[in-house]
C-alpha cells in the first residue's frame, strides 16, 4: 500500500493515498461539497414569541422525520437492513421526547431561538457521547449532529441546497448519512473525504448504494479544486489527479482498474488451496453486473428488497416477474434467494399490534408460516423462476429441523400442483440460515434435511450472547470473538463437512480481511460478500495458508477470553499484512 498522500509523476498525475471505505473504481470531475454545518441564528426570544418558536421547532421535527422516511422508502431501489437501521435510528433521535423536551426547555427557560436551542442541546449530547471510549456511541454522536443540522436547515428562511453535476466525484471534509442519501439523487461517481472510517454510517450507506469512497486524505478539499479530473481507485486506496488534459488517459486508467475487478470466484491461497468468494446482492440488475464481472455464483439475494421497491407486500405477479429476472440475470449460474426476512410490522397492517421485542417475535420464517397463504405465493413464484434449475431457497431464522421440514412440505405440495401444467418445472434446493443457538445445537439434524446452510453472523452473535446489537448500552457485551461464537462456527462447518454439504459465511464478516484467517482456519471455504469487496479480498487471501490459519483457529478455540482472541487475530493480521498495521478500521471486530 502506498504511504499516505504520496505523489507520483506516473501518467503526468499526482497520486493521493487514503483509506478505502467503500470499494469500487470511478473517474470524474471534482465537486467540492459545501460545508454541511449550517449558519445558526443567534437571538433572544421575547416572551410573546416563545410558543411560536416551540411550534416552529415541532414543525421542523415532523418535516425532517418525514423527509428521512421518504428518502429511505422512495429514494432507493433497494434498502438493506443495516441501511434501514441507520435511518430509523436518526428518525428515532428526532422523535425522542427527551431531546424535544430539552430543546423546548432551552427555548422557554433560556429564551433561545429554536435554531440556537437545537445547537446547544446537540452539543451537550455529542460532547457527552464523544468523551466515551465506545465506537458505537461516538457514531451515535455523529447521527445526532447530522439530524440537528437538518433541523436547523429546516428552520432557515432560505434553505441552503447544493446542486451537484451528475456523475461528479464528491470531495468533502466530512460527510453525513443524510448527505449521502441526498447525493444519491445525483449519481456521484465517488466520494473522497478527509475523515470517516469503515464503520461510519455515511460510508455504510455509500457501500449500500455502490458509491466508491476513500477517506483519510488530509486537507483534501484544499488539494483538489472544482473541475479537476480524478481517477478513484477504491480497491487499492488512492486517487490520481490527471494533469494531462487527455480525456482518453483517464478512461484507459479506469478501464485498467476495472479489468482487475473482472475476477473468478475461485480464489487460491498461498499454499494452493482453493476457496470461493461469491456475492450478496439485491435486485436483478446487481446480479447481472456481478456475474458480468466474473463472479460465478450469487450467494444471497434478500427478497425483502421487494417491500422497499413497492412499499408493501408484493403480490404473486410482481414476485413472478422479479424472481424470473434474477434467474435470467445470473445466466445459468447458481443463485440463492432468501424468503422474506421481515418482522410483522413490515406487513403494513394497521391492526398489527406492536411487539415488545420484534427481534424475538413474529418475524422471518415464523411470520411466513403464520401467513401461509402469502408464503405459498412466494414459493410458487420461486418454483416458476427455477426454469434453469439454478435457483435455491434460503430459509431465514430456522430454530430447528422442524422449520425446514414444514417449508419443504409446503414447497413440495406447490411443486406437485405446478408440474401438472408444466412438466419442465423443477423444485429448488433448500438451505437454512443459521442464526439461532437452537439451530447450532441441532445443526446435525438441520444438515440432514437441507441441501446447504448459510451462517448469518450478525444475528448469531446477537442471539447467542443475548445482546441487542443496536443497543449502545450493552455494546461491550457484543463480542464477535467470544469463545461461544467460535465454537458455534466450528460445530456448523464440521457438521456440514461431515455430510458433504456447503456451508457459506454471509455478510460483512465474509468480506472483512480481519476475520478471513480465522474463518479459513475453522474450515470455511465459501464466503458470500458485497461484490465490491471481492477484488481486495482475493489479494488478502493470496497471502495466507490453510496450515497457518488452522493453527491460529486452534489457539483461539482454546482461549477462554475474548480479549485474547482479538489480540491473537490482530497480531496474525498485522504480521501477514503489515501495511495494514494500525488501520484497525479495516477489520472492525464489532461488524461481524
Amino acid at each position: 500500500m502506498t504511504s499516505k498522500n504520496s505523489e507520483s509523476a506516473a501518467h503526468g498525475s499526482v497520486r493521493l493515498s487514503g483509506r478505502v471505505v467503500s470499494r469500487g473504481t470511478a473517474s470524474g470531475t471534482v465537486f467540492i461539497l459545501p460545508n454541511h454545518t449550517r449558519f445558526t441564528e443567534i437571538r433572544d426570544v421575547p416572551d410573546s414569541e416563545i410558543e411560536n418558536e416551540i411550534s416552529k421547532f415541532d414543525s421542523a421535527v415532523i418535516s425532517v422525520a418525514n423527509d428521512l422516511h421518504t428518502s429511505l422508502n422512495d429514494g432507493w431501489e433497494t434498502v438493506s437492513d443495516d441501511a434501514r437501521a441507520i435511518i430509523d435510528a436518526q428518525i428515532a433521535i428526532i422523535r425522542d421526547r427527551s431531546f424535544s423536551d430539552k430543546v423546548h426547555g432551552r427555548i422557554s427557560s433560556d429564551r433561545l431561538g429554536a435554531q440556537l436551542a437545537i445547537r446547544v442541546v446537540s452539543d451537550e449530547f455529542t460532547d457527552q457521547l464523544r468523551s466515551l471510549n465506545d465506537e458505537h456511541l461516538r457514531e451515535k454522536a455523529a447521527d445526532i449532529q447530522d439530524v440537528c443540522d437538518r433541523l436547523i436547515t429546516a428552520l432557515a428562511v432560505e434553505v441552503p441546497l447544493f446542486d451537484v453535476p451528475i456523475g461528479s466525484v464528491i470531495v468533502c471534509s466530512e460527510v453525513w448519512p443524510s448527505t449521502v442519501l441526498k447525493l444519491a439523487e445525483f449519481k456521484p461517481a465517488a466520494i473522497i473525504s478527509e475523515s470517516g472510517g469503515w464503520t461510519s454510517h455515511a460510508f455504510i450507506l455509500a457501500r449500500e448504494l455502490g458509491i466508491a469512497a476513500i477517506s483519510g486524505i488530509k486537507n483534501v478539499h484544499q488539494r483538489l479544486s472544482n473541475g479537476d479530473r480524478v481517477i478513484v481507485d477504491a480497491i487499492n486506496g488512492f486517487i490520481e489527479l490527471d494533469d494531462s488534459d487527455d480525456d482518453k488517459n483517464a478512461t484507459v486508467l479506469v478501464q485498467n482498474l476495472r479489468s482487475e475487478i473482472s475476477i473468478s470466484s475461485d480464489v487460491t491461497l498461498a499454499d494452493g488451496t482453493t476457496i470461493q468468494f461469491i456475492a450478496n446482492v439485491d435486485s436483478a440488475e446487481k446480479c447481472r453486473q456481478t456475474i458480468d464481472r466474473g463472479v460465478n455464483e450469487i450467494g444471497l439475494v434478500r427478497s425483502e428488497y421487494l417491500f422497499d421497491l413497492h412499499g408493501r407486500l408484493p403480490d404473486e405477479s410482481i414476485q413472478d416477474k422479479m424472481y424470473a429476472e434474477i434467474a435470467l440475470a445470473t445466466k445459468g449460474r447458481r443463485v440463492a434467494i432468501r424468503t422474506f426476512d421481515v418482522s410483522i410490522g413490515r406487513l403494513g397492517s394497521g391492526g398489527t399490534r406492536r411487539e415488545r421485542n420484534p427481534a424475538l417475535g413474529m418475524r422471518s420464517i415464523r411470520l411466513s408460516l403464520r401467513y401461509e397463504r402469502q408464503f405459498r405465493a412466494q414459493l410458487r413464484s420461486l418454483i416458476r423462476a427455477n426454469f434453469g434449475d439454478n435457483l435455491s431457497i434460503v430459509v431465514p431464522m430456522v430454530s430447528g429441523a422442524s422449520d425446514v421440514l414444514r417449508v419443504r412440505s409446503i414447497l413440495l405440495r406447490e411443486y406437485e400442483t405446478l408440474v401438472l401444467s408444466d412438466p419442465n418445472t423443477k423444485i429448488p434446493s433448500v438451505g437454512a440460515m443459521i442464526e439461532l443457538p437452537s439451530a447450532v445445537l441441532t445443526i446435525d439434524q438441520i444438515i440432514e434435511v437441507t441441501d446447504f446452510v448459510c451462517i448469518g453472523t450478525n444475528d448469531l452473535v446477537q442471539y447467542t450472547l443475548g445482546v441487542d446489537r443496536d443497543n449502545e448500552s450493552v455494546a461491550d457485551w457484543y463480542q464477535t470473538l467470544h469463545p461461544a461464537i467460535l465454537r458455534s462456527l466450528k460445530s456448523i462447518v464440521e457438521a456440514a463437512a461431515k455430510e458433504g454439504k456447503p456451508a457459506t459465511i454471509c455478510g460483512e464478516a465474509a468480506g472483512s480481511p480481519f476475520y478471513l484467517p480465522l474463518l479459513v482456519g475453522l474450515g470455511f471455504q465459501r464466503f458470500s460478500m458485497n461484490p465490491f469487496s471481492i477484488p481486495s479480498m482475493i489479494n488478502y487471501a493470496a497471502m495466507i495458508s490453510i496450515e497457518d490459519c488452522a493453527d491460529l483457529a486452534e489457539r483461539m478455540l482454546r482461549s477462554t477470553l475474548t480479549s485474547k482472541n482479538e489480540r491473537l487475530l490482530t497480531e496474525f493480521c498485522s504480521f501477514i499484512w503489515p501495511e495494514l498495521e494500525g488501520e484497525r478500521v479495516n477489520f472492525p471486530p464489532k461488524s461481524f
